[in-house]
């Protein structure tokens, strides 16, 4: 039988396992926002592809440190990585969030359907657009100016881009 000092290496990777098995929230800074989420698996994926099952919802709560105000939003991770675990997966969870902000507060509804490649007759897309909308009206709240200001806002995404390596 094996003893933990005959294979170090191999006892790191289980607790890794046991700790990343245990862990349910991921919290980050990043300038003047705290970024959370919490892995809640209770939910499949929205697809329209029925062979499409993804149960690895999170919660993801961004607030602004300077005015105490946030939001949330659903952000599912992928099949593969299932749960949020690296600054770098929170804060794509915030860049996937922020471009579908962007998209609904910079479009009308047929721009929004002829850049996406949604069919403007269908009610799914209509529906993916308005919950854009909505993401944008909760980003307006939570990081006022970022929108409004184009520039801003690429400036903003392009930075987390470069950082993160997006």
């Amino acid at each position: 039988m094996l003893s933990r000092t005959d294979c170090p290496i191999l006892c790191a990777i289980v607790a890794l396992a046991l700790r990343d098995e245990r862990s349910q929230i991921m919290k980050m800074e990043y300038k003047d926002l705290v970024i959370e989420s919490k892995y809640i698996g209770n939910k499949d994926w929205d697809s329209e592809d029925s062979r499409f099952h993804n149960w690895n919802n999170h919660r993801v709560v961004v607030t602004n440190k300077d005015s105490k105000r946030w939001c949330a939003f659903e952000y599912w991770e992928s099949i593969n990585a299932v749960k949020i675990q690296t600054e770098s997966q929170l804060i794509m969870a915030l860049y996937c969030f922020l471009s579908d902000a962007y998209a609904g507060y910079s479009m009308d509804y047929l721009e929004f359907c002829n850049m996406f490649g949604y069919d403007a007759y269908c009610k799914g897309s209509k529906r993916t657009y308005n919950n854009c909308k909505k993401s944008a009206e909760k980003v307006l709240r939570v990081m006022p100016g970022l929108m409004e200001d184009g520039d801003a806002y690429s400036k903003f995404m392009n930075e987390i881009q470069e950082l993160y390596n997006l």
